[in-house]
């Protein structure tokens, strides 16, 4: 589902690459909710595929609770919005752009039993907050990846 909710295009633009992920089908904001994150990772890589530079971007809404729930970050793609990332300056001995874009549904809920295990007061406790955490980390997926050959 998530798939059939954004479009991506990849493009070298001059000595830069510009990457867009455009919102179609979803009637929300891209991801929903503080729960999931998404990150946008992008490489600049030399003919032996050494890397060059790296950029990153990170997609999602942030909370924190203190006296009450505080935003900290909103960076979702609203409703038919187009996002563009655009990594620029590519240094000149780049000859490739590798991309990747990653989910991770259950981000927020990270954080969360990370703290909870640094407080759990009992043994069966800890075990169940242990298990919810292996389940959260391993369902984080790759949505796209491209390499896109520079000229």
């Amino acid at each position: 589902m998530t798939r059939k909710g954004v479009r991506f295009a990849l493009q070298q633009v001059a000595r830069s690459a510009r990457f867009t992920i455009t919102s179609v089908w979803v009637g929300h904001a891209f991801p929903t909710y503080v729960t999931p994150e998404i990150v946008v990772r992008g490489e600049a890589r030399d003919g032996d595929g050494k890397v060059l530079k790296r950029w990153q971007w990170r997609i999602g809404r942030a909370v924190r609770y203190r006296d009450g729930w505080q935003e900290v970050r909103d960076s979702r793609i609203m409703p038919g919005e187009v996002r563009a990332f655009v990594a620029a300056p590519l240094p000149a001995a780049a000859r490739s752009y590798h991309l990747q874009v990653d989910v991770a549904p259950d981000h927020f809920y990270k954080g969360v039993y990370r703290d909870l295990l640094q407080a759990a007061g009992s043994p069966v406790a800890g075990q169940l907050i242990q298990h919810a955490a292996k389940v959260a980390n391993s369902d984080d997926y790759r949505l796209y990846e491209r390499t896109l050959t520079l000229h």
